[in-house]
């Protein structure tokens, strides 16, 4: 017991700014404190760019260490990035300190990051009794991202109802358009579901008779074809396949002059379906060297922000963002690179 008592110390507490290549960093962020390579604190940021409390009761990064670590270093890290701060470990004391770290981000982020979490936490707290989250279309969408995270649709399940069994008992309410069946394709692919027989249905046949010869869905569409492409693909269509080949012909005709594209034939350019046009191309047997994929990479470049981020239709917006940086990855490049940086912001950070 006397032992026990030598070695343990009052905790040293921590408070301050804390940033991320030179932004605020977001709420859901970590800090672990360590002595000698041992965690003894952390702090999970609940305010954008700030960790603790100013308040005498205010919760702060509490570092607890033993007798040995008095007078040892204390280092600080931002979702596994060591800031470049660092304090001495003395028990009993508390002191501001801003945090900074100039890169935190890698892609792709692990099952286990804090913004993968609070994001299927999100998606869990949406789901409701049928099993669905939200809509049809968003609950095709949200299978995606809870496969991409390592977790097995079928087990999302509310009252007995799954998410995949809300998707294969709606099949009917698909409607007549490419884009939908395109998308139910891709959400059973990436389920490890058969898009052959899902809710009685082929979906792979049925998305194949919107094909006209030349191009899928609507003439004056083009994201019918971007997600038809990769809807194909996923399910191991051949790149020489008919469908492939005119449908990449025609969006490739329908690039604008300034090398992106829009849903809409001869519509403006925007972020969004710039980069589906470029993950559709690519899947497709497109060479990432091409004139037609550097041009459009060079397009998205243009588009990006001071802060890292993109906009849709005029506003910074996530989805944006993760549409871009899927481009960016499947042409190789990394979005957290210095060619993706800007005033030391990425698209990921953003």
């Amino acid at each position: 017991m006397s032992r026990a008592f030598a070695d343990t110390t009052f905790p040293e507490e921590f408070r301050g700014s804390v940033t991320v290549n030179g932004a605020p960093a977001p709420v859901g962020a970590r800090i672990i404190a360590k002595i000698n390579g041992v965690e003894r604190g952390n702090f999970t940021i609940t305010e954008a760019g700030n960790y603790g409390g100013t308040g005498t009761f205010g919760e702060r990064l509490a570092v607890a260490g033993n007798e040995a670590d008095v007078g040892q270093t204390i280092t600080f890290w931002i979702n596994g990035t060591q800031a470049a701060q660092t304090a001495v470990y003395e028990p009993g004391e508390s002191r501001e300190l801003d945090l900074s770290v100039s890169h935190a981000y890698s892609h792709p982020l692990s099952a286990s990051n804090n913004w993968i979490a609070s994001a299927l936490d999100y998606l869990r707290d949406a789901q409701a009794a049928s099993g669905s989250i939200h809509s049809l279309g968003t609950s095709a969408w949200a299978v995606m991202a809870i496969a991409a995270a390592g977790e097995d649709p079928a087990d999302w399940q509310v009252d007995g109802n799954s998410i995949i069994d809300y998707l294969e008992d709606n099949v009917n309410s698909l409607g007549d358009i490419a884009t939908d069946w395109a998308r139910a394709v891709l959400a059973i692919a990436a389920a490890g579901e058969d898009p052959w027989d899902f809710g009685g249905v082929d979906h792979v046949a049925k998305l194949k008779t919107y094909h006209d010869g030349e191009q899928f869905g609507f003439s004056t569409t083009l994201n019918d074809d971007f997600w038809s492409i990769l809807a194909l693909i996923s399910v191991s269509e051949a790149p020489g396949s008919a469908y492939i080949t005119s449908s990449v012909a025609f969006i490739k005709e329908e690039q604008n002059a300034d090398h992106g594209w829009s849903y809409a034939v001869g519509g403006d350019s925007d972020v969004d379906n710039t980069a589906a046009a470029v993950m559709a191309l690519l899947a497709a047997g497109e060479s990432a060297d091409s004139e037609v994929i550097t041009n459009a990479l060079a397009y998205l470049k243009a588009q990006q922000q001071s802060d890292g981020g993109f906009l849709s239709q005029g506003a910074a917006n996530a989805a944006a963002d993760a549409w871009a940086i899927g481009a960016i990855k499947a042409s190789g490049q990394d979005p957290t690179g210095s060619d993706w940086t800007k005033n030391g912001h990425n698209p990921v950070g953003h």
